[in-house]
C-alpha cells in the first residue's frame, strides 16, 4: 500500500524545473532577476551622485528614474540578443520545434527580466498606491509567453526574435528623464526622438522584412519564412507548386 506523497522540496523542485528547463536556462532567468534588482539600485545611487534634478524629485518619480534606466539597459541588452537570433536564423528543426543555446538563454533571461518587472509594478502599487495597469499586464503576459515556450520547447525562434522591440525602450525612457529635467525643449530631446522613431522603424523594417531574407543559414527565406513578405512569397509559391518562394527581392 503506497504512503501519501511526498512533499515537494527545494531540491526536488530544482530537479523539476531542471528536467523541463535545463539548469542553464534557469540560471540565466535568475541572473536576470538578480542583475535588474542591482541595476534598479545602482542607477538610483549613481543618479543620486551625478543628476542633481533627481534629488528634487518625489519618491515616486525617483522609483520611475530607476526603473526606467534598469528596463531600457535591459530592453537594449534584450533586443541584441534578438538581432543575434535573427541573424543566426531558424534552426535546423524548424520555426516552431527548432532551437538553440542562444535562443534558450535568452528566452530565459526575458522570463527573469519579465519577473522583476512584474515584482516592481506590485511594489509601486503597495508602497505607492499606483496601479500600473498596462505595464502589469504586459510583463503578465511576458511570463506567460516565456514561461509556456520553455515548457513546452517551441517557438524559441519567434519569442526571441520578439524581443527586437525592445530597441524603443532606452529612448523611451531617455525622453522621460529628459522632460523630469525641463530639457523637453532641448534638441538633445528631439534628438532622443528622432532616434526613437528610426530605432523602431528600423526594426519592423529591415529587422523584420529585410534582414530574414538575407542573412542567418540564408535562413529565414528558404527555411522558415518568417517575415511578412516572405510569408506571402510562400504562399505564392505554394499556389504555384514551386519548390521555393519567388518574387521576394
Amino acid at each position: 500500500r503506497k504512503g501519501p506523497p511526498a512533499m515537494f522540496t527545494v531540491v526536488d523542485i530544482s530537479q523539476y524545473l531542471g528536467e523541463h528547463f535545463g539548469f542553464s536556462v534557469i540560471a540565466a532567468a535568475i541572473t536576470a532577476y538578480f542583475a535588474s534588482a542591482v541595476l534598479h539600485l545602482a542607477s538610483g545611487v549613481v543618479s543620486r551622485l551625478l543628476a542633481p534634478t533627481y534629488n528634487t524629485l518625489p519618491l515616486i518619480d525617483q522609483e520611475r528614474w530607476s526603473s526606467g534606466i534598469n528596463r531600457g539597459t535591459v530592453g537594449l541588452f534584450l533586443a541584441m540578443h534578438g538581432v543575434a537570433a535573427l541573424y543566426q536564423g531558424i534552426p535546423d528543426n524548424d520555426i516552431a520545434h527548432g532551437s538553440s543555446e542562444l535562443l534558450q538563454h535568452t528566452a530565459g533571461f526575458a522570463l527573469g527580466f519579465f519577473v522583476f518587472e512584474t515584482r516592481d509594478s506590485l511594489n509601486m502599487f503597495y508602497a505607492h498606491g499606483i496601479v500600473e495597469e498596462t505595464l502589469m499586464k504586459h510583463h503578465i503576459l511576458g511570463i506567460v509567453l516565456y514561461l509556456s515556450t520553455l515548457l513546452t520547447g517551441c517557438y524559441h525562434f519567434l519569442v526571441c526574435i520578439v524581443l527586437i522591440q525592445e530597441f524603443s525602450a532606452p529612448f523611451v525612457h531617455i525622453g522621460w528623464i529628459l522632460t523630469k529635467c525641463k530639457l523637453d525643449n532641448h534638441w538633445v530631446w528631439d534628438l532622443n526622438q528622432y532616434g526613437c522613431f528610426c530605432g523602431v522603424g528600423w526594426t519592423w523594417y529591415c529587422g523584420i522584412t529585410l534582414w530574414p531574407t538575407r542573412f542567418g543559414r540564408r535562413a529565414a527565406f528558404y527555411k522558415g519564412r518568417c517575415s511578412p513578405c516572405c510569408l506571402f512569397c510562400w504562399a505564392s509559391s505554394s499556389s504555384r507548386g514551386t519548390s521555393t518562394p519567388t518574387g521576394c527581392f
